[in-house]
């Protein structure tokens, strides 16, 4: 195996995509792995919250929020800003939401061990 030099890791396209199908939504959606840094910026709003005030605040979102970071058009790109995303999200069916969100998590290699550590923070 050979050692990587700094242009060939900036060139690596090492975000996976998955493509679900929602049937409440009544076609698919593509849904991709977070960045470095867009997982550190999640991670953070979620410690953020949980240190902030009640722990039932902390978890509040935290789908819609990771779903707005993943849902991507077919070419990679997040179509939703945070904001937008929790809020057109947020209105949308609650098992549609557990779907993706599950394939998210796999994605992003989030466990239930991971979720439960923000709930503690």
């Amino acid at each position: 195996m050979s050692v990587l030099t700094r242009q060939s890791i900036a060139e690596k396209q090492d975000l996976k995509t998955e493509i679900v199908n929602v049937p409440e939504w009544g076609g698919d959606v593509c849904l991709r792995t977070m960045s470095g840094a867009e997982r550190e910026g999640w991670e953070l709003d979620m410690y953020n919250r949980s240190n902030g005030g009640k722990k039932s605040d902390a978890l509040r979102g935290l789908k819609v929020s990771l779903l707005s970071l993943c849902i991507t058009d077919d070419e990679g790109n997040k179509i939703f800003d945070d904001d937008e995303g929790r809020k057109i999200l947020g209105s949308k069916s609650a098992s549609a939401i557990d779907k993706l969100f599950g394939v998210a998590q796999k994605l992003n290699g989030l466990t239930a061990g991971d979720v439960e550590e923000l709930e503690k923070n």
